[in-house]
């Protein structure tokens, strides 16, 4: 419970953000290996960091603190996102034994932007036959009506998936910050 407490405190600054950005974040366990993260700089840029450490549960979610951390304290001085990427990459480096490394897209939202960002847990999803859902049935999912939502890509992974266990975490932010 405690450790649950921390995690929520310094990952869940998304929802401040609910006008421009629609997301889910479903562990496959108790403790999230994919992360989400949005800020606003100084001037008014909206950064996101979505990411995805190797393997699931606690020991995967370690990292997500201290990645928060630089990323939120590198948004709040409005630095770039290559820089933002160094530092986040050198704190993991030090931190997380060899066989563990984050995957993640940083951007800078721009104020004319519609995007999709996702992990592998989605397009990994299996049914019952072993077929993955795909990165093409999930273009088709995002195209399937013009303001689509997670909840409506998430219901056709679920409906694809057919019952079967939750593998991986599975993690979805969309923007839409068209004028």
């Amino acid at each position: 419970e405690i450790v649950e407490h921390i995690f929520n405190n310094a990952l869940e600054n998304q929802h401040k953000f609910t006008n421009n950005i629609d997301f889910h974040l479903s562990p496959a366990s108790m403790f999230n290996g994919d992360m989400c993260l949005v800020g606003q700089s100084p001037i008014g840029s909206l950064y996101c960091m979505l990411g995805d450490f190797t393997g699931h549960g606690l020991a995967a979610a370690v990292g997500a603190l201290p990645a928060s951390k630089v990323f939120y304290t590198m948004v709040n001085k409005g630095m770039a996102v290559s820089d933002i990427a160094a530092e986040v990459n050198a704190v993991l480096v030090q931190l997380l034994p060899g066989h563990m490394f984050c995957a993640a897209t940083i951007i800078e939202v721009d104020s004319s932007m519609r995007l999709a960002l996702a992990t592998d847990g989605i397009i990994e999803t299996t049914n019952a036959d072993d077929e993955f859902f795909s990165e093409q049935r999930f273009i088709k999912a995002l195209a399937s009506k013009p303001q689509v939502s997670c909840k409506d890509v998430i219901n056709q992974v679920t409906k694809f998936a057919h019952g079967s266990k939750q593998q991986d975490d599975l993690s979805l932010v969309l923007f839409n910050c068209m004028e």
